[in-house]
């Protein structure tokens, strides 16, 4: 089995674009981005969108060239009243098409992140991400992060010393792309990683079954945990029963995270494991600011799974030496009373032992 080389990776996060449709509600995203550039020592350009229809793209009538000038006397004034707040920012604005346009400035400006709200700018309902967010999701090359319609109490997590950023993983390679952004925000922000993933609930599977999957689970996290403390990260873990969507919810709200980063989607897994749908879930919800990354990889992580007792471990010292440490890490996590879990751990410690022999 091979073990996932430790590598640092330093993603830059100096141009943030905050998308604007004149709305109350697309403007909330700007209170969050300006904490973040202010955190990160970025600049934000706010690109301001005149919509038209493609009929009216071809030629400005005078009444489209008022809109024009007012809206860039709208944005102008935003961005010089955050600029005075000691955040550098400009103002831009185009007519045309809204996702269009923000893709192509994010490509000119070379903007390494979108900040922009689900439900302000073609919004269909509450419920479900807006037109233009959805299609700026599907095509953006840069990561886009979607901030709540109320974020009032995101923005005062972030702006703490140490704030916490929640990364929800599944076990694959599309997942834990996720992370290079989270520690390139975690190194600049000086915040805390906090690494979740879930389980079935027993009613929907055995309860030996469900006590394997939560120690494979367990196994999973530790590892990265243990990787990413030497790489000089602080880094946590919480791993629950439920679905996806749910547990990722409940470990926002109880840790008091400031941020969740995840991947778009995964392709892969097994039904217990995220999949496209759970983004999907978390914006509609529309609690939380999600910074979602397009993943390139797919597959099955590198880092070792504990594997089941009728096993024989083939690992070199370094190998050995970090299975006993996510071992050692999974004797503490499990609560007392768990015995199904207790067993399955001796076993595989007694493999692990047998391997040595």
């Amino acid at each position: 089995m091979r073990i996932a080389s430790v590598e640092r990776k330093v993603v830059g996060m100096r141009t943030l674009l905050v998308p604007l449709d004149g709305s109350r509600l697309a403007e909330q995203a700007l209170a969050y981005a300006e904490v973040l550039a202010s955190r990160l020592e970025a600049k934000l350009l706010l690109v301001r969108i005149a919509e038209l229809d493609d009929r009216r793209e071809a030629y400005l009538t005078a009444r489209d060239e008022e809109a024009h000038h007012a809206a860039g006397e709208y944005v102008g004034a935003l961005a010089e009243e955050v600029s005075r707040r000691g955040v550098p920012a400009r103002g831009v604005v185009r007519c045309g098409r809204a996702a269009a346009w923000i893709l192509e400035e994010a490509r000119l400006r070379q903007a390494d992140l979108i900040v922009m709200t689900a439900h302000g700018m073609g919004c269909a309902g509450p419920a479900a991400c807006g037109r233009v967010a959805s299609e700026v999701l599907s095509r953006a090359q840069v990561p886009v992060l979607l901030v709540p319609t109320d974020p009032s109490r995101a923005v005062a997590l972030l702006a703490q010393r140490q704030p916490r950023i929640l990364v929800p993983l599944d076990g694959s390679l599309a997942a834990e792309e996720a992370l290079v952004v989270a520690k390139a925000l975690a190194d600049r922000l000086d915040a805390e990683l906090w690494l979740s993933t879930a389980y079935p609930r027993q009613e929907d599977v055995s309860r030996r079954q469900m006590a394997l999957t939560r120690i494979e689970a367990l196994s999973y996290l530790a590892q990265l945990r243990l990787h990413l403390a030497l790489e000089g990260y602080r880094a946590r873990m919480e791993v629950r029963p439920g679905p996806p969507a749910e547990v990722i919810g409940e470990v926002y709200h109880h840790r008091d995270a400031a941020l969740v980063v995840m991947a778009t989607h995964s392709r892969i897994g097994r039904d217990w494991l995220p999949t496209g749908s759970v983004p999907s879930r978390l914006i509609g919800d529309g609690t939380m600011p999600l910074l979602l990354v397009r993943p390139r990889r797919f597959g099955w992580t590198n880092y070792l799974y504990l594997p089941s007792s009728d096993c024989r471990l083939e690992l070199d010292g370094s190998g050995r030496a970090l299975v006993w440490a996510a071992l050692r890490a999974l004797s503490q996590a499990i609560p007392d009373g768990e015995e199904d879990a207790r067993n399955i751990l001796r076993d595989l410690e007694r493999t692990l032992l047998s391997s040595e022999g």
